[in-house]
């Protein structure tokens, strides 16, 4: 199980919980929901790069050329 420390009260707790199990303050936690816009971003850059990639090789056997 993966420990956190709070930053509130300094004592370790879950990394899976969203507050301080010891004094109730917010610690992030692991809950799975919300991405970062950067890293959307990021996925969506990589799969049109692959459509692009994988589109001009399907137009290339299409067309004859090896």
């Amino acid at each position: 199980m993966a420990l956190v420390t709070c930053p509130d009260c300094g004592r370790e707790t879950s990394g899976y919980q969203l507050f301080c199990s010891h004094c109730g303050a917010s610690v992030g936690g692991s809950s799975g929901g919300s991405r970062s816009p950067a890293v959307v971003i990021g996925l969506a850059l990589v799969f049109v790069v692959i459509a692009v990639i994988v589109s001009s090789m399907i137009r290339g056997r299409s067309s004859g050329i090896p």
